[in-house]
């Protein structure tokens, strides 16, 4: 780990299991960011961060990148959309702040292009992007506004708060 930050490296810990986040949580003494990461209180998935997490990376002044994939927006494709997706920002202020939050999609239909149709087969929901592409911003950034976010929470959250990290 301080061989990591010596080189500037910055700990992410979206794809972790549960036991190696709380593992990275214990020895690090920097900043750590959540890249892409969602709310596993609003959909269930391992891939999501539980509240204690979400506490944890707070306390180390870190940041969790809200994931756009639908997988991880929530349990029901039908209720995979931007106003789900702005579900997971508001319960991730609410737990952690606004300075703790920031937007990481993974923009995962690409990534299917390249899957054998027999993977896709066996796959029991096929993933996609809640957003699109960064063309959909503007949908996202009117919800957020709709919900009652000011100018500078939302540009902490489209980058800011992932530029004090990189800093």
């Amino acid at each position: 780990m301080k061989k990591l930050r010596t080189l500037g490296i910055t700990i992410d810990v979206s794809h972790l299991n549960d036991e190696g986040f709380w593992d990275v949580m214990e020895i690090s003494n920097k900043p750590i960011i959540a890249s892409h990461s969602n709310a596993r209180s609003l959909c269930s998935t391992m891939r999501n961060l539980t509240d204690e997490q979400i506490l944890a990376i707070a306390s180390k002044n870190g940041v969790i990148g809200v994931n756009a994939a639908s997988l991880l927006v929530d349990d029901d494709d039908a209720n995979c959309n931007i106003e789900y997706l702005i579900n997971h920002v508001d319960h991730l202020v609410k737990v952690a702040g606004i300075q703790h939050v920031g937007i990481g999609l993974d923009l995962c239909e690409d990534l299917i292009k390249y899957m054998s149709p027999a993977d896709l087969a066996n796959i029991p929901r096929k993933p996609f992007d809640v957003i699109s592409g960064h063309q959909e911003m503007p949908l996202f950034i009117e919800g957020l506004l709709n919900r009652g976010y000011k100018r500078n929470e939302i540009e902490a959250l489209l980058g800011g708060n992932f530029l004090r990290i990189f800093k």
